[in-house]
This record gives C-alpha cells, sequence and structure tokens, in this order.
C-alpha cells in the first residue's frame, strides 16, 4: 500500500504530514519538542525514552508522533509503550500512559501503526527490532492460542451488514468461507474522505478481487489475522476477537484467550 505526504526540513527538524494519518517530525536533540505529540527519544537508533517530558538519558533524535483526531495521543503512547521490551534502559515519563488500554481500542490503533510503520522503518526508527508483539506484551486476557481443536471449529460473523464464516486454519492463517457477505458502504471521516482503516481495507479486498462478486465471495479465501477478517468484511472498527463467535454466541476470545 502506498501514501504520498507533503512537508519540509530545517536544520534541526523534518516535518511530514501525513494527511489523514496524522504528522511525524523528526527533530534533533537541539530542536524544541512538538507539543502535543506522542515523543520518542533515541540515541543511536536505540529506543532510550518514551513522554511527554525529555529523559535523563542522552538521546540525539527525538521521533514527534502527532495521530489523526480518531486515536487519542495517550492510547497511541500505551500501545508504544507495549511493542519494546519492559526491560532494559527504556525510560517512561508518563505513568498515565501505563493505564489499561481498553481491547476496543486495541485493534484501530495496531491498523494505524502498520500503516506508518513503513515510513518510521524509512527514517530508521525501525520499533519492531526491539519489539515484541503487543498482543504477547499486554494483559493476558488479550493473548490467544491457537490450537488444532480451535482450527476445526467455525466463527461467524454478524456485523455491520457483513456476514460470513470464518476458520482460524492455522496459527498465522485463517479462512473465509464461501458466500461470505462484505459490508458494502467503507465508514468516512468527518470532512468526508476515507480513513485510514477503510483505505487498508480497500487494499486489501483490491489483493482478492478476484475471489468475490457483488461484495460476496466465491471462494475460500486466505487471511492472516483475526484483524485482516475485519478489515475485509467490516472495514474494522471495532474488536474483532469479540465479533467471531461460535454458534452459541461465544467469541473466539473467549475459546482461545490465554488465562
Amino acid at each position: 500500500m502506498s501514501e504520498t505526504f507533503t512537508g519540509g526540513f530545517t536544520t534541526d527538524t523534518l516535518f511530514i504530514d501525513l494527511h489523514d494519518l496524522g504528522k511525524l517530525y523528526v527533530l534533533s536533540k537541539l530542536a524544541t519538542p512538538i507539543k502535543p505529540a506522542v515523543m520518542l527519544y533515541f540515541q543511536k537508533s536505540k529506543l532510550v525514552g518514551i513522554g511527554t517530558e525529555q529523559p535523563k538519558q542522552t538521546f540525539d533524535r527525538i521521533l514527534c508522533i502527532d495521530p489523526p483526531e480518531t486515536i487519542r495521543q495517550i492510547n497511541l503512547e500505551h500501545f508504544l509503550i507495549n511493542q519494546v521490551p519492559a526491560v532494559g534502559n527504556l525510560e517512561l515519563t508518563d505513568t498515565t500512559s501505563l493505564n489499561e488500554l481498553p481491547e476496543e481500542l486495541v485493534e484501530p490503533i495496531d491498523t494505524y501503526f502498520q500503516a506508518i510503520k513503513p515510513l518510521l522503518i524509512q527514517l530508521g526508527f525501525n520499533l519492531t527490532s526491539q519489539a515484541r508483539s503487543y498482543q504477547a506484551t499486554t494483559d493476558k486476557k488479550t493473548r490467544h492460542r491457537w490450537t488444532k481443536a480451535i482450527s476445526e471449529m467455525p466463527f461467524y460473523v454478524n456485523y455491520r451488514g457483513s456476514r460470513g464464516v470464518v476458520f482460524w486454519t492455522n496459527r498465522n492463517e485463517l479462512t473465509l468461507k464461501t458466500g461470505a457477505q462484505m459490508t458494502i458502504t467503507p465508514p468516512l471521516n468527518k470532512d468526508g474522505t476515507l480513513g485510514f482503516s477503510a483505505r487498508f481495507a480497500q487494499q486489501l479486498r483490491q489483493e482478492h478481487s478476484a475471489q468475490f462478486h457483488n461484495y460476496v465471495t466465491t471462494s475460500d479465501i486466505t487471511l492472516k489475522s483475526v484483524n485482516e477478517v475485519g478489515l475485509f468484511l467490516y472495514f474494522a472498527g471495532t474488536n474483532s476477537w469479540l465479533q467471531l463467535k461460535d454458534r452459541n454466541g461465544r467469541s473466539i476470545h473467549d475459546w482461545t484467550a490465554v488465562e
């Protein structure tokens, strides 16, 4: 998926306007931090601090992320904290960002992070080189375990005009069965433009365009995650772990959450 942006730079600041994906600022240690924004402090490409206040540790660059209005900065900060190990020299200067992040917010924030991550990597901010997955680092009730038994169990989707049957076929593979009904109209931003989740969903649908007609799937479709199922069927916007349910209404989260 390609994105366009505008921006500019000075001696100490690089500014990137990603339009509906928000704004990014890359600052030298001499520049004035951009507020309000989520600020990440780096020393020789290693993340050493996250928060609104400068860390005590030495740093040479600051990455400021100003997300779109649909993402609260404090929630994005919490998400990013859980992208890196809770060990080593990482300094957190905002204790409020350690409050529990509601499950329904994880999916849209993760979608946003996946959208900007390629650019962050190109800029030299590869958080995933230090990262564990968000799912593996948050509270246990957000961790899910695939089993052979669960792979044989059908889960049903009935949300925002979409309907479908899904099997968690393998650890990194879900199968959406033939005949699934997709949500036709994507949600729009307040200004009438497509949000990043809708744009991701359209890209995903384009990749599988030969496998559906008139928004009904004509063959089984393999997707990589529960998040992708939600994007493909109904443009995400909710916690898909709670939308996939068995015949009795028990969610795939309830079946697979690690206690």
